[in-house]
């Protein structure tokens, strides 16, 4: 039952943070997004909400999977919420703010803290680990728009 509540908390926790980064888009936002979009990979507006949301889900379960073996608040925890956190940043910077550089400093924030997260989490459960796997491409991902906006 710990497991199931809190692979709950941990999805609502990731939705939360996808919706709280989708209050700062406007309709300047997504011109300005369409406008940058011939970037190699890069995914229109309505694939883009899609699979954020996908990932949210499937991080959250992951999450939910690993947390329910550690105490309530491990350090790990603390970096995975830290990473969030900075995800969402991110997304508010680059997207919102178009503040790039600061964008950029994040998204390597971020996949600095998911290598040694990743490694936590494939020593405890391997079936987390797979699960985290998508929201580690998103990450990369992220950094590769994100630098591919920056440098242009």
């Amino acid at each position: 039952m710990k497991t199931i509540i809190r692979c709950l908390i941990a999805t609502l926790i990731c939705c939360v943070a996808v919706y709280v980064a989708s209050l700062f888009l406007t309709a300047d936002s997504v011109t300005w997004y369409q406008e940058i979009r011939p970037y190699v990979w890069s995914l229109p507006p309505g694939a883009l909400v899609t699979v954020v949301f996908l990932l949210a889900l499937i991080t959250g379960i992951a999450v939910g999977l690993i947390w329910s073996k550690e105490s309530f608040w491990d350090p790990w925890v603390a970096a995975f919420t830290i990473t969030l956190m900075f995800v969402t940043a991110s997304f508010i910077f680059l997207v919102a703010y178009q503040v790039a550089l600061i964008a950029v400093f994040l998204a390597v924030c971020v996949f600095a803290f998911v290598i040694p997260l990743f490694m936590h989490v494939w020593e405890e459960k391997p079936l987390a680990a797979y699960a985290l796997i998508p929201y580690m491409l998103w990450v990369a991902y992220t950094l590769y728009f994100t630098a591919a906006v920056w440098l242009s």
